[in-house]
């Protein structure tokens, strides 16, 4: 549990101690392997559950991949397309790790 107490080289700052925990109800997706083939050719996979916002950490090739950089998802339908420098090899592996609402 998280606690907030008075920085003590700032008086007038306040420091988090601990770990905040997640009290959003959401479950999270560890290191997935999306749908879809890896070829040289196809850019676009997707996951099994639609992710929260802003909550996934795509990794390709042991690589942390940049959102609207490297690709972009979309979160109504858990799509990723990666970008034209980033199209997966055939011999590429990707993980996402996400929040989702179970049900």
């Amino acid at each position: 549990m998280a606690m907030v107490r008075q920085h003590p080289d700032y008086p007038k700052w306040r420091m988090k101690i601990g770990i905040m925990p997640d009290f959003s109800g959401s479950k999270i997706s560890s290191q997935e392997i999306p749908i879809g083939v890896c070829d040289g050719a196809n850019k676009v996979f997707k996951l099994a559950n639609k992710p929260l916002k802003h909550s996934e950490e795509v990794v390709k090739d042991g690589m942390v991949m940049k959102r609207d950089l490297d690709y972009t998802i979309d979160y109504a339908t858990g799509t990723i397309t990666f970008s034209d420098h980033q199209i997966p090899q055939p011999k590429s592996v990707i993980h996402v790790t996400y929040k989702y609402m179970g049900a």
